[in-house]
């Protein structure tokens, strides 16, 4: 976790390259993980991961499946979050399956 100071710190090193500020942006991309997907979860065709975050403003997510994305298309899946939790559900059978693997990064 990247503290308030460590990212000042970053942003007055990065002055030099065009003022950007990238302990920010660094900071920014903190909220991302795996979570690997349960037999409960599963049977609910459900996955509802608490980021801890108060607002995300866009995701990017991951279902892997021994090794290999368990779906190629949008409409197999639905994403959706709301008060900072992330909720992913299965529109086709078989979608989200016991042992996936959820990877995920959100922006706050």
């Amino acid at each position: 976790m990247i503290t308030s100071t460590q990212e000042s710190k970053i942003n007055k090193m990065n002055r030099a390259a065009q003022d950007a500020s990238l302990g920010t942006m660094v900071k920014g991309f903190q909220a991302s993980g795996s979570h690997l997907v349960s037999a409960a979860e599963a049977s609910a065709s459900a996955v509802v991961i608490n980021s801890g975050l108060g607002t995300i403003h866009g995701q990017i997510v991951q279902n892997v499946r021994s090794g290999s994305l368990a779906f190629t298309s949008a409409s197999q899946i639905g994403i959706s979050n709301a008060s900072g939790s992330l909720t992913i559900i299965g529109k086709a059978a078989g979608v989200i399956s016991t042992n996936d693997v959820i990877n995920y990064i959100l922006i706050p």
